[in-house]
């Protein structure tokens, strides 16, 4: 697993909870809120609209050496659903009317709320939060957004759905027990998760500590040869190549 991968998800979601129309309802990575039947029309089990983001392809294509921590270009992905029964009665007006929206419960209203929940969530990625920012810090650039509509009609319920698909050029993981230098995005992203309940995954992906020249060897994905002929090993050290 990639630590770039686990923190742009978490990152965001801890951004985004509570900070558009859907509430609460944002999550990582649930591949049940939107999914095909099999007659491949879109269904949901979700009573509210909501908002899903999730990892998915990547490429790098330029490494130092042999270095495996590259990530490179990544695909963001955020997905916005609304369906029919995501409704409520409006007191006032005995109407039905889009859950947390407040507005009828119309087609074209659908698309009016999740043409919001876009706005909405691209401006919080954008804005000041402490969360945003840590996201925004484990991307180098934005290299294309992509935006593509869902929708169906079954037996009464209708559901609209996007996908808004943000390709980026995120950020290397760290080397395994390389030292966190102060203020660096992951020495942040390590104090932002203190308690959290991904915590225990965070620390067993950054790893117990491991000498610098360890850190410049594993970085570039040297071998033993290449290490000492460049100098990093120090003296009197046994590498694993040596043993046996």
């Amino acid at each position: 697993m990639s630590l770039c991968r686990l923190a742009l998800r978490h990152c965001a979601v801890r951004a985004l909870t509570g900070q558009t129309i859907v509430g609460a309802n944002v999550a990582d990575s649930d591949f049940g809120a939107l999914d095909l039947s099999v007659d491949g029309l879109i269904q949901t089990d979700r009573d509210r609209p909501f908002v899903l983001v999730y990892t998915d392809e990547s490429s790098a294509t330029e490494a130092d050496m042999r270095s495996l921590r590259q990530n490179g270009h990544l695909d963001f992905v955020i997905e916005y659903g609304v369906a029919s029964p995501m409704t409520e009665i409006d007191p006032e007006t005995g109407e039905a009317v889009i859950a947390g929206v407040n507005i009828p419960a119309t087609d074209a209203n659908f698309e009016a709320a999740l043409d919001l929940m876009d706005r909405q969530v691209m401006a919080v990625l954008s804005g000041a939060d402490g969360w945003a920012e840590l996201w925004r810090g484990l991307i180098d650039k934005v290299l294309k957004i992509e935006r593509r509509r869902r929708a169906s009609a079954d037996e009464g319920m209708r559901i609209a759905a996007r996908q808004t698909r943000i390709t980026v050029e995120a950020k290397p993981d760290p080397v395994l027990g390389q030292a966190l230098a102060a203020g660096s995005i992951w020495a942040r992203f390590r104090a932002a998760v203190g308690g959290d309940p991904i915590e225990p995954m965070v620390l067993a992906m950054l790893g117990t500590a491991i000498p610098d020249w360890q850190t410049v060897v594993a970085g570039r994905g040297m071998t033993a040869g290449e290490a000492r002929a460049a100098g990093f090993v120090p003296n009197g050290t046994i590498l694993g190549t040596d043993l046996g």
